[in-house]
């Protein structure tokens, strides 16, 4: 960017809306749909990752990673094992922030949000949820197929190892419902005392 300082808030500016081809720029391959999951692009698998991009931040969830989600510039540190300094320059880079890949490259800044979108933050805590009881399921389901005699010690092993995965998947998942709930009891505590806020101040 000639002869302007590079700073956060216009390098996210810059990107919002822009994650599915700044990421693929940078031979990141990130599920095209929000519901398909895939592998990890940092960790691997076959159905752990998710790419949901909302409000185009470029915001993804793993069920393997730490910490399990992020936005895109989270996902270019994790990837490229960088801080978040060079991750800025990287985007910046792809952007050109003069370029024709951002299309929304001259609109005004947005004002700075003054409240915490809860709902989309419970939101994304029940769908890890219902990831995490899918797979419970989708084991219980393969274990009662399984002959264990039919295995070597090897393999039994390896299946007793995702029998015993199903209770930690259960507890992370009940534990996720939990913040949802929180979440989505607080927004309704918050609208209810700024609707009570503004009928004092009418």
């Amino acid at each position: 960017m000639s002869g302007a300082v590079l700073d956060a808030a216009t390098v996210r500016q810059e990107a919002q809306g822009c994650w599915q081809s700044i990421l693929p720029s940078l031979l990141i391959d990130v599920p095209s749909n929000p519901r398909q999951h895939g592998p990890c692009p940092t960790c691997g698998g076959t159905d752990r990752f998710r790419f949901d991009d909302q409000d185009g931040n470029g915001t993804w969830f793993c069920n393997q990673c730490r910490p399990q989600a992020g936005d895109g510039f989270a996902l270019v540190m994790k990837v490229q094992r960088v801080a978040f300094p060079e991750a800025l320059r990287i985007v910046a880079g792809v952007l050109g922030l003069d370029s024709t890949i951002c299309a929304r490259r001259q609109r005004p800044l947005s004002p700075p949000v003054s409240r915490i979108d809860r709902r989309a933050i419970a939101f994304r805590f029940e769908l890890a949820a219902l990831d995490l009881r899918l797979r419970a399921e989708r084991i219980m389901e393969a274990g009662k197929r399984l002959n264990a005699d039919s295995l070597n010690d090897d393999n039994l092993d390896r299946a007793l190892g995702h029998v015993a995965q199903v209770h930690t998947d259960i507890q992370r998942a009940e534990l996720f419902e939990g913040v949802a709930d929180d979440l989505r009891m607080k927004e309704f505590v918050g609208k209810d005392g700024d609707h009570a806020q503004r009928k004092r101040a009418a």
